[in-house]
């Protein structure tokens, strides 16, 4: 699995654990629902500073959103 799909499938993951919509994420980070969709499809990858903005409205890290473990 790719980097790009291991993303997708996390913010899908954790959007929907939080109960948000795509529109209900999208206005929480000022971004349009288009582009919620295309980061969960994996068309785009989002920036750092959004992936940040991701795990603190989740209330997870951002190594949990991105798919690290911690090894050890």
């Amino acid at each position: 699995m790719s980097f790009v799909d291991i993303i997708a499938r996390k913010l899908e993951y954790y959007r929907r654990v939080a109960g948000l919509t795509q529109l209900e994420l999208a206005e929480e980070i000022g971004e349009s629902p288009t582009m919620i969709a295309d980061f969960e499809d994996g068309r785009e990858l989002p920036t750092f500073e959004t992936v940040v903005r991701f795990a603190h409205i989740f209330g997870v890290t951002t190594d949990q959103l991105l798919g690290h473990q911690v090894l050890g």
